[in-house]
């Protein structure tokens, strides 16, 4: 699935990752559903489960408790604080790969940006903070809770899941665009069976600025153009995709 995010103000997304291994036919997925689940979990109507084989993305409004995610919140601003040079660090050995000083030398974020400014293949589009269900309870009960399971188990039409991993995003007033890609691309995994939840931590208006994700719908079903073609600075209207924005969205979408 390709997507962008272009966004000039602050603005943090917790993402979190699953994939399955199909255990029915596509024929027998429309036959049920249900999967045994808890009958609190709405079950996702015949239409949006149609739209994302379709299109390859569909909103769900409402789907997690505000309560949680303010306390999700709460805890990654913390996480930032502590490793917003680390997340730096990364995007230098990400943006800079052939440049000759070490990741691990470099002290401050302004040494860390000028290098990218200077050196980089790509300008800053975001910070990465991976994994934090690994050492944070809160975040951790999130990404394993049952709201997103259910949620996740329905679109890809399996009874099991494994998380492949979680990330937090997290864009800064000046960040450029993001670059057009497809998650699936970069999992190290022989799967198609793969869905990414991407949860805005704060209310995204959808105005031009301030938006979430950019779609190119159905480019899920091209997977194999990134390997044909190089995709930077292309903004795939030669494929014929219609681009779709999620528009406004609340905490808890």
């Amino acid at each position: 699935m390709a997507g962008a995010v272009l966004n000039d103000k602050p603005a943090t997304a917790a993402r979190a990752a699953t994939q399955a291994r199909p255990s029915r036919t596509g024929k027998q997925h429309r036959k049920n559903t249900n999967y045994g689940l808890e009958s609190q979990w709405q079950c996702l109507p015949d239409r949006t489960l149609l739209n994302f084989d379709r299109k390859g993305w569909v909103l769900t409004t409402g789907l997690l408790q505000q309560q949680q995610l303010q306390r999700v919140q709460a805890c990654v601003e913390q996480v930032v604080q502590q490793r917003k040079l680390d997340s730096l660090r990364h995007r230098v050995r990400v943006l800079c790969p052939g440049h000759k000083s070490q990741p691990g030398s470099i002290t401050s974020a302004e040494q860390a940006q000028e290098l990218i400014q200077q050196h980089g293949s790509s300008q800053l589009g975001f910070l990465q903070f991976f994994n934090l269900h690994r050492t944070q309870t809160i975040i951790a009960e999130l990404v394993r809770s049952q709201q997103l399971a259910a949620t996740a188990a329905q679109l890809l039409g399996v009874k099991k899941l494994r998380l492949y991993q979680d990330c937090v995003f997290l864009k800064e007033p000046g960040f450029a665009e993001t670059n057009w890609h497809s998650d699936l691309r970069m999992a190290p995994l022989d799967c198609n069976a793969f869905v990414t939840a991407w949860v805005p931590l704060r209310p995204v208006s959808g105005a031009q600025g301030d938006s979430g994700l950019l779609f190119a719908e159905g480019s899920h079903r091209d997977f194999a153009l990134p390997f044909w073609h190089d995709l930077r600075d292309r903004d795939l209207a030669d494929r014929q995709y219609k681009l779709q924005d999620t528009g406004a969205m609340q905490v808890g979408d």
